[in-house]
């Protein structure tokens, strides 16, 4: 036998004999051993060595192929000729692939510095290192002007970029391009992210006798109040006005009552332009929504927003809702453009006001008409009414042909055999790729063909695309279904309730790990994984990433987590999963002085992404009663009324009393 296959394991080898003797032994067992001859093969090429021919052959026909060619060519990268790697583009352009070693490609051009070749291999990059790089290439190969015509967008941004835009910087300057409004007009862009190092950094380009004017604002922006007293803003300068309107701003976000206050003094001081007044009390009213305060009601009912304005609209309804001043939501709404008002969310709250003021009849038909359908608002309206919800579930009939076709697409044979490797980023970025461009009748396919894998992520997603959103057996598994009785059950914790979070932080993805670095099937930080483990199961070994995209240990401790959460805000439902998303601390934060409905405290979540996260996990455990065949519990039965500080010290006080006496 060739020495070199004493490199690979005896199971390999024996897989490679199998296969050899008898390719036909048996579609699983011969799947399994070219499975492992691959993940073999693939160690060596990644190690720079060669493959015996024999074995290399045996994997020509294996749909991951394309993988051994690119580990073996990613491993020898530094040293590759142009020649290789535009081969190996060519090959497989119709793969993810071609993507990943372009980037890596061009990256190893700009360490050698051959621009001439990077330019021949650039295509658009969103990297900013890449595009920069491009811009150099362009200067090195004599090709300013059309570098310099790409270098302002990238200029004017409001954080520090790339080392690699250095040296295009560099050479735009020189060239005297740099103007000083340019150098303003990034420090602005700095101030207004608290970037003050770069803001800092930035003064130094300025003109010596502007440079004092950056310290002026930094110090105002550190302390807004300094500018009623400060001596220097009565000069004039062009970018006076940019420094007290981020004065004006500032001082609304630290503290937006004292801020009414503030504005007033300050326009007394300083003329504002008509647009700058509108952008700072249209930030206050944005920050005064929840301000129980009269000052700010005050504030917010004179406020007269153009119709356009949408968000401050919503945001003028959601202070009356606070105040219950249902008058005010009635008009306020009906000031909205026509289409704003036709959607789900102000024609649940036209219908709550009009109920609220005597006008049943016109109530009950809008909520007769938000009833039909399966959602947020459509569930509370059929509440308001006393009518049935209508989940009306229609699975999705797929085409045979249609569904042999996307399962023989090179990209999602792929795909699948990733999946089968335990190798999820790669099979996703495979499946996205194989789905970037379907029909709606396609997407339906892939969604149905991913769901037969139980990869149910992917199938919630695809079938998305499609805009087909009855299939609720597809779009809402009951996956892990042992697990979640089993633990829900434990912590006495509503099953539905349970799949509703799980289904919206993960959509049943067990190893994703998001952006903030939560974890697994109910979305753990590791941190708060460690808590629940150690304080709340008094478990001796802290729990591992392994463990955490294992769907039984997650779910135990997600479902302990959460019902901490719940004990430690009363038992409420709708702040309990608030906190899920946002952390307890900033719930409390925003509680109310006053006892509210929850449909409205969950209206008046400051956070979009919470307020929408709150809402959907709700709807989705009406539909899992439905899926679970449960009694099903409507929205107005879970979302209970959140009580207010104020009638909490109120019984705080009457326990001591009590006890007291």
């Amino acid at each position: 036998m060739n020495a070199r296959y004493r490199m690979i394991p005896f199971f390999l080898a024996v897989a490679l004999l199998l296969l050899a003797i008898n390719p036909a032994i048996g579609d699983t067992i011969a799947q399994e051993a070219q499975r492992k001859l691959f993940l073999g093969a693939e160690k060596l090429a990644a190690n720079g060595k060669p493959l015996p021919r024999q074995m290399d052959a045996l994997l020509r026909s294996y749909p991951l192929y394309p993988y051994l060619e690119y580990a073996r060519l990613k491993r020898g990268l530094s040293k590759a000729q142009p020649s290789e790697v535009r081969a190996f583009l060519q090959k497989y352009e119709d793969t993810p692939l071609a993507s990943l070693l372009r980037r890596r490609w061009l990256n190893t051009l700009a360490k050698r510095q051959d621009w001439k070749n990077y330019l021949k291999f650039y295509t658009p990059q969103s990297n900013i290192s890449r595009q920069c790089h491009y811009l150099h290439a362009l200067i090195r190969t004599d090709k300013k002007k059309q570098a310099f015509s790409q270098t302002e967008p990238l200029w004017l941004y409001g954080k520090s970029r790339p080392k690699a835009c250095d040296p295009v910087f560099k050479a735009w300057r020189q060239a005297g391009l740099l103007t000083t409004e340019l150098i303003w007009r990034r420090i602005q862009l700095a101030m207004d992210r608290g970037q003050i190092k770069l803001a800092r950094y930035l003064q130094k380009l300025l003109p010596a006798n502007e440079r004092p004017w950056v310290d002026t604002w930094i110090r105002i922006h550190n302390k807004p109040t300094l500018a009623l007293t400060d001596p220097g803003l009565k000069k004039k300068h062009p970018w006076r006005q940019k420094i007290l309107v981020d004065a004006a701003y500032r001082q609304i976000r630290k503290n937006p009552i004292t801020a009414l206050n503030y504005w007033e003094k300050l326009q007394k001081r300083f003329s504002f332009s008509l647009l700058d007044k509108h952008l700072i009390n249209r930030k206050l009213a944005l920050w005064l929504v929840r301000k129980e305060d009269p000052d700010a009601i005050d504030f917010m009912t004179k406020l007269q927003p153009c119709s356009h304005d949408s968000k401050l609209q919503e945001a003028l309804v959601r202070s009356a809702l606070l105040h219950k001043d249902w008058g005010q939501v009635i008009s306020r709404i009906e000031r909205m453009p026509e289409e704003e008002q036709q959607t789900e969310r102000w024609t649940y709250w036209l219908a709550r006001a009009l109920e609220q003021t005597g006008q049943r009849s016109r109530a009950n038909t809008l909520y007769e008409q938000l009833s039909v359908e399966r959602s947020y608002y459509g569930f509370l309206a059929a509440d308001r009414i006393g009518e049935p919800y209508q989940f009306a579930p229609k699975k999705s009939i797929v085409d045979m042909k249609l569904s042999t076709a996307i399962s023989n697409n090179p990209a999602v044979t792929r795909a699948k055999e990733l999946l089968a490797l335990n190798r999820w980023v790669d099979a996703r970025r495979e499946w996205r790729f194989a789905t970037r461009d379907l029909t709606a009748d396609e997407y339906i396919a892939a969604a149905e063909l991913a769901q037969s894998w139980n990869w149910h992520d992917q199938a919630i997603f695809t079938l998305a695309k499609s805009g087909y959103w009855d299939d609720l057996e597809l779009r809402f598994p009951l996956e892990h279904l042992s697990d979640v009785k089993r633990y829900a059950g434990r912590h006495k914790l509503d099953m539905s309730w349970v799949y509703g979070v799980i289904r919206q932080e993960s959509a049943f993805n067990a190893s994703v790990r998001s952006y903030a670095g939560a974890i697994g099937l109910m979305q753990l930080m590791p941190a708060t994984a460690r808590y629940v483990s150690k304080k709340l199961l008094k478990q001796k070994r802290s729990p591992k990433h392994k463990d955490l995209i294992t769907p039984s240990i997650n779910i135990e401790l997600g479902t302990t987590y959460l019902a901490d959460v719940f004990s430690s805000l009363g038992d409420n439902p709708v702040l309990a999963t608030a906190a899920y998303n946002a952390g307890p601390h900033r719930v409390k934060r925003w509680m109310p002085k006053s006892t509210l409905p929850a449909d409205i405290w969950v209206e008046l979540i400051p956070f979009r992404e919470t307020r929408g996260y709150v809402q959907r996990v709700f709807t989705y455990a009406a539909i899992y009663d439905h899926r679970l065949e449960h009694r099903l519990t409507r929205l107005t039965e879970r979302m209970l009324p959140v009580q207010g500080t104020e009638a909490a010290q109120t019984a705080q006080t009457n326990i001591k009393d009590n006890t007291a006496l």
